[in-house]
């Protein structure tokens, strides 16, 4: 879908967005698919996201490099005043453009000490066994012998589903 361009100092807007990161790219959506069609602008400093960089997982450092606001971090006294790079996305999509879609399930041990103390706190509990449960019907793969779990191989206790769900494909 084409952007159009406004070049009027007198338009109105229903609702303004500021950034197009995620977030603001869902806020945009769930806006201009409401019945009462809102108009809505949405600014992003950043450029588009159909670089090469940000399309391919092995060019996301570069992706970093090129569009990222620069940000560090406090000096860390635990760590010697170390100052890390804070990574945020100056590009459409924001972070989710430059993270390079990794993903890493949390440990086992932090799902039961979350379990422990939200317990009654939430209908669903949150200990490891019933995250997994959670973690496997939304883990999914259409790539052909994906395989997860184990080192040796792909492993059902710890896999997501084989077919489809809504998972895009490598490139």
């Amino acid at each position: 879908m084409e952007t159009p361009h406004v070049e009027r100092s007198d338009v109105e807007w229903d609702y303004i967005v500021v950034g197009a990161g995620s977030a603001g790219c869902a806020l945009t959506h769930e806006l201009v698919t409401d019945a009462r069609k809102p108009r809505v602008l949405v600014l992003e400093a950043g450029g588009t996201d159909r670089s090469p960089y940000i399309r391919l997982q092995a060019g996301a450092f570069q992706a970093c490099l090129n569009h990222d606001w620069g940000y560090r971090a406090q000096p860390d006294p635990t760590r010697h005043g170390l100052i890390e790079r804070w990574w945020r996305g100056r590009v459409l999509g924001g972070c989710s453009s430059i993270n390079s879609t990794i993903y890493v399930r949390g440990a086992a041990r932090d799902f039961d000490r979350w379990g422990e103390s939200f317990r009654g706190a939430h209908e669903h509990g949150w200990s490891a066994q019933q995250a997994m449960t959670i973690l496997r019907e939304i883990e999914t793969s259409d790539q052909p012998g994906a395989a997860r779990g184990s080192a040796s191989g792909s492993n059902p206790r710890w896999q997501g589903r084989s077919e489809p769900k809504s998972s895009t494909s490598a490139i």
